[in-house]
Order: C-alpha cells, then structure tokens, then sequence
C-alpha cells in the first residue's frame, strides 16, 4: 500500500525522466493509475476472489426477503441462507437490577436486557433473475437469489421463518485521490506501476493491441503469483 503520489513519482521518473511534470500532469498519471487498478482488481477476482472479498451477514424476519447491501458489488462470489436452528443462547448486555447496589437517579447505565444468539444450517443459493421467477409470492425454504437494483439482492421464495444469510461480495471501489494509498499489497503495486509506465510510455503511438499485450503481460505474471497449487489426493492400489 503506497501514497498516491509516491506512486506518481515512480511512474514520473521511469517514463522519459518527466520529474519537471512536461509531458504528463499528475492527473494525467492518476487517470492511467486508476484504469491500471481496474484492470489488476479484475485480475484478481478471476484468479482469487477471497483476497478481495468482503462478508455481510443478517438475518430475516419471515416473509422478508430483501438484503440491502452497503455497497455496491461489483461481483457476488456467494449467497447462503438457511432457517434451521443449529443452536441458541442467552446473553446479557448489562448486569441484572436485581441485587444490583448502583444507584438509579444519575446512573448512565442502559437497563438491563436479554438477548438470544443463534446459529443456523445455510445452504447455496443459485442466481437467476427475475424473468425466471414465475410464482414470485412463493413462500418457502429460499433455493435462489436475483439483483434488484445496484445494492440489493431478493431471496426466491420468501422465507417462511427466520432465515440467516450471508453475502461474499467484492464491492465496488471509487477512484484514488492523491492523498490516497493503493488498495493492494505492495507486490500488486508493482505490477501497477508497470502498467502505468508501459501505457504512458507508447504515446502517440498507442493502439488497442499494445495495450492488450500489456494487460496479458500483467495478468499472466498476476497469476503466477496467485494460482493455488491443486488439491492433493491419495490413490490407493487395486491389488
């Protein structure tokens, strides 16, 4: 995770010893910084979602089956939902009044309160859309979710009971500012870099296929990096 501008001062220095800011503005250099990141973020969601991705968990009330998200994803790794009830318990949030000495006019503590945690069964939800949704009053066990909107997905059927959920999402990011800091590791930032350098550096004779051969360069050497080696097994002999 670098400053921006330690960033733009790399780039600056590589491409044509600019430090005199001649050729390129640093908003110049952001914009191509910014387009490098979308590019890298998608690489990395292809190869390995989970170093991006984020949770969301809740639960529904029943008959309830809209999940509101935070932020908008810009790709849903996961939905799982369930309504059956592994285990429950009982907690506290403040000590009981009953025995309690504290004095009550001027005690800024919150009344005491009961409440109940409970772990539920989730399975995979399938995505579909809403052309595919025939009964869509439906009332059930929930087997498939659909987006509405930029931020919030429907469960199909609605769930009769209370229904945990949990949403893997790899949200959408804004652009860097120049008193930001990369989103990546620094070895991302690397490759970052090298993007910028390469694409400010073909100027005026820029085409489509240079920029592809770039991103492929980039991509490929992201994938070394992350691929997961495959899952052993052990083979046993037939004799």
């Amino acid at each position: 995770m670098l400053p921006i501008r330690a960033v733009i001062k790399r780039i600056r220095t590589a491409v044509h010893d600019d430090e005199q800011r001649i050729n390129y503005s640093d908003g110049e250099i952001l914009a191509v910084v910014n387009a490098g990141l979308r590019i890298i973020r998608r690489t990395i969601a292809d190869i390995q979602p989970e170093i991006l991705m984020k949770t969301t968990t809740g639960i529904l009330k029943p008959a309830q089956d809209e999940i509101r998200l935070q932020f908008r994803p810009l790709t849903i790794v996961e939905v799982t939902a369930g309504d059956k009830v592994l285990s429950q318990t009982e907690g506290y949030a403040n000590k009981k009044i009953f025995h309690n000495h504290a004095k009550i006019c001027g005690n800024k503590t919150p009344i005491y309160s009961r409440y109940e945690v409970k772990n539920f069964a989730e399975h995979k939800l399938d995505e579909t859309n809403l052309q595919h949704i025939r009964e869509r009053f439906l009332i059930g066990h929930p087997k498939v979710f659909y987006r509405v909107g930029m931020q919030t997905l429907k469960l199909h059927p609605r769930p009769r009971a209370e229904t945990a959920y949990t949403v893997r999402t790899i949200d959408d990011i804004d652009e860097l500012h120049f008193d930001d800091e990369t989103p990546l590791l620094n070895d991302f930032d690397d490759f970052l870099i090298e993007y910028a350098i390469y694409r400010l550096s073909l100027g005026d004779e820029f085409d489509m296929t240079q920029e592809q051969q770039v991103i492929a360069s980039i991509s490929q050497q992201i994938a070394q990096v992350l691929s997961p080696p495959p899952p052993g097994g052990v083979c046993r002999g037939y004799w």
